[in-house]
C-alpha cells in the first residue's frame, strides 16, 4: 500500500529486496536450490501457506504401477506422502499422495543443515462439498506453512527433512 512502507534493511531504493530465489545448489548435483535473500530469524514463517493438492489412487488412474515402472510421473520427485502433510488426507482414499505447492516442493534436503521445517496443512471445505460442480478444481488442503528452526544469514540455502524413506528408495 503506498505510504505505508519505511526504508529500512529489507528495502533498496524504494523496492523490496527479493526474499527468497532459486539458485544452484550447494550440494552437487542436485538442481537447484532456495536461497533467502534476507536475514531471517529463528521461528519465523518464510513466504506463503503452500496448497496441497491430494493425487487420489494414481496407479489406478495410469492403469499401471509405480513400483514397477509401468509409466514415468513428472511429479513424482515433487510429492509427500499423504500422513506427512496432516491427519485428514490419508483418509481420502486408497492411495493417496500430495503435491504441496510453493515451498513446499522447492528445499533441497540435508539432514545435518536441515533449517527449516513445515507445518502440517490447513483442512477447510469452505462450504464446497462433494456434489458441488466446481469440486474436481478445489482442495480443502491449504496452509502448509515454512519456518525456520533458527536465524539464517542472508545467502544461505534453506533445507528440510524428507522423511527417513526418501533415501532408502533412491
Amino acid at each position: 500500500v503506498e505510504g505505508t512502507s519505511s526504508a529500512g534493511d529489507d528495502e533498496v531504493g524504494g523496492a523490496k529486496k527479493c526474499s527468497l530465489y532459486l539458485a544452484k545448489s550447494t550440494i552437487e548435483n542436485s538442481g537447484l536450490g532456495i536461497f533467502t535473500g534476507i536475514p531471517l530469524d529463528g521461528e519465523e514463517y518464510i513466504g506463503f501457506g503452500d496448497l496441497s493438492i491430494p493425487i487420489f489412487d494414481i496407479d489406478f488412474h495410469a492403469n499401471g504401477s509405480r513400483a514397477k515402472e509401468d509409466y514415468h510421473w513428472l511429479l513424482d520427485e515433487y510429492v509427500w506422502q499423504a500422513a506427512e502433510t496432516g491427519p485428514d488426507m490419508e483418509l481420502e482414499a486408497e492411495e493417496i499422495s500430495a503435491f504441496v505447492t510453493g515451498m513446499g516442493s522447492m528445499p533441497n534436503c540435508h539432514l545435518r543443515l536441515k533449517n527449516v521445517a513445515e507445518t502440517y496443512n490447513k483442512h477447510d471445505t469452505v462450504g464446497v462439498s462433494r456434489t458441488d460442480p466446481g469440486v474436481g478444481a478445489f482442495s480443502p488442503y491449504h496452509n502448509r506453512s515454512t519456518y525456520t528452526l533458527a536465524a539464517i544469514e542472508a545467502g544461505s540455502e534453506l533445507f528440510v527433512d524428507y522423511g527417513p524413506n526418501w533415501f532408502l528408495s533412491r
